[in-house]
């Protein structure tokens, strides 16, 4: 018999006790009393069969309830399998892409040290070429001297002598000038260049050193499908193998764009390896931080060629969607608008150093990364950045302000918490603080849509569709957001298999609770 017949049973049996009962009343005289003697039997037996029937329930509750625990046991054993299978994928594609980076940063390395080679072996045959000729202007010159003085016999000791004083103070003058050119060559290799004057740009941007003090003309060469004015001077991962163009036709106003269509050998370097955001500095438990930047020169924005709006406006936060409104554009057949890539070129106080030893000053920092550095306020100061280096060009371009240098950038605090896509106002970092900085505040879970809006699980976090990932998997990284919703689905299978809870299960708020209590402890 099943639990679900033993208490239908049972509830059967109390129905007819009750009705019973009904009638004793009715049978207090004792005219009646063999018959309510009858009733009264009745419904003894059925007092006993009533608590046969609770054994019996009790019983069935006990088995059902193993049943249960055992089909629970079962779900976390697949829902702990599942997770460890996700994680070592997870893991071994990790691995695959750090060898792959090690391996392109060990061949431009090699690359890098062959050319200095060369180019050591090219100044030491031009030295020892110059040193040869110089000895031989030296030789013919002595030669000269002394078919003068044969041509001259009548020529007097004090005119020799003379000759003598006046052929050591021209060697002595030619020597001056050879040092003086020598010690300020070294000198312009030490000290730090001028702020007004112009250097090779693509060159500092490419080995990472600080543009904000530049020095040389501009010399350098034009590359395919680019304007002389146009140069690479970086690269990422990513769908379309990214490219960071700098646009140098006004000096003063320069721009970035990120293009796909350029044909690049990756001469430059990867942008990826250098970034800052979210690393630790090198022997300290602190990250990288606003404290820690010197200058926001740049910022390089992804504009299709056909776009015709302001550049500005691709900077704007687009907020994310839910699966319901990602639906109804599919149902629409129209494309689910997507973020453009945006890059912050930050120039930082103190150097990093490569595995190669090479100093690195500067890095361009992704919208994610920049989150990690200015939190909250990230989105607004991007917005400020591109509005302030985007408009200055357009009033250069247009004529205005040729010869003036840009107005500086301001840098703001991190944490401040400002509305996304809305115009900033600046905030120095050098500003006192008005209030304690605010901790970063987790994404909050989804709420679950009205009726007839959609059939998206209650879960604390719903996964996008198989399409949403795989034009996700083509981008160069995750935004801070999805990486805050990866790490909580993560906290959630976590929790799920640990309290031995199905994966299609509801979760109650005191559960929801307390995976996000987790969450902002681990964020903290």
């Amino acid at each position: 018999m099943s639990l679900s017949d033993a208490i239908a049973k049972r509830e059967q049996r109390l129905l007819e006790k009750k009705s019973l009962d009904d009638q004793l009343p009715a049978l207090k005289p004792r005219s009646k009393e063999r018959e309510r003697n009858i009733v009264e039997k009745k419904i003894s037996d059925l007092d006993k069969e009533i608590q046969k029937d609770n054994s019996e329930i009790k019983r069935l509750e006990v088995e059902d309830a193993e049943k249960q625990k055992k089909l629970a046991e079962k779900a976390a054993e697949r829902a702990a399998e599942e997770v460890a299978k996700e994680e070592a994928a997870n893991a071994a594609e990790e691995e695959a892409r750090k060898a792959a980076e090690e391996k392109a940063a060990k061949e431009a390395a090699d690359k890098e040290n062959q050319q200095k080679a060369a180019e050591e072996k090219a100044a030491k045959k031009a030295a020892e070429e110059e040193a040869a000729k110089k000895a031989a202007e030296e030789e013919a010159a002595k030669k000269a001297a002394n078919d003068a003085d044969n041509e001259n016999p009548q020529m007097t000791e004090e005119e020799k002598a003379a000759k003598e004083v006046a052929d050591e103070e021209a060697a002595k003058k030619a020597a001056d000038e050879e040092a003086a050119k020598k010690a300020a060559e070294e000198k312009a290799a030490k000290e730090p260049p001028s702020d007004n004057e112009n250097d090779d740009i693509v060159s500092r941007l490419r080995k990472g050193q600080p543009i904000s003090k530049l020095k040389k003309p501009i010399s350098i060469s034009v590359e395919a499908l680019l304007s002389p004015k146009q140069h690479v001077v970086g690269h990422k991962n990513g769908f379309g193998k990214p490219v960071i163009i700098l646009d140098n036709t006004f000096p003063h106003a320069r721009i970035c764009r990120i293009r796909r269509d350029i044909a690049h050998d990756k001469s430059s370097p990867n942008i990826m390896l250098q970034r800052r955001g979210g690393e630790l500095k090198p022997n300290s438990v602190e990250k990288w931080g606003v404290d820690d930047l010197a200058a926001v020169k740049l910022i390089a924005i992804d504009v299709p060629l056909d776009y015709t709006s302001s550049p500005v406006n691709l900077v704007k936060l687009i907020p994310k969607m839910t699966g319901t409104e990602k639906d109804a554009f599919k149902a629409n057949n129209e494309t689910i608008p997507r973020q453009p890539d945006v890059q912050l070129y930050c120039e930082w106080n103190e150097p990093l150093i490569l595995d190669t030893g090479e100093e690195i000053f500067s890095s361009w920092e992704s919208r994610a990364t920049c989150r990690l550095i200015w939190k909250k306020n990230a989105d607004a100061y991007l917005l400020y950045v591109a509005k302030s280096i985007e408009e200055w060009y357009q009033k250069v371009s247009g004529g205005q302000y040729a010869d003036e240098p840009m107005p500086t950038i301001e840098i703001f605090r991190a944490g401040r918490s400002l509305s996304p896509g809305t115009e900033a106002t600046t905030t120095p970092k050098n500003t006192p603080r008005q209030s304690a900085e605010p901790k970063v505040t987790p994404v909050p879970f989804r709420m679950k849509p009205p009726p007839g809006t959609g059939s998206k699980s209650p879960s604390i976090l719903s996964s996008d569709d198989d399409e949403t990932e795989e034009e996700d998997e083509e981008e160069e990284e995750e935004t801070e957001q999805e990486l805050w919703e990866k790490r909580i689905r993560e906290i959630e299978g976590q929790y799920r298999a640990k309290h031995n809870i199905s994966p299609k299960a509801r979760l109650t708020t005191k559960q929801e609770k307390a995976i996000m209590k987790k969450f902002t402890a681990l964020t903290a």
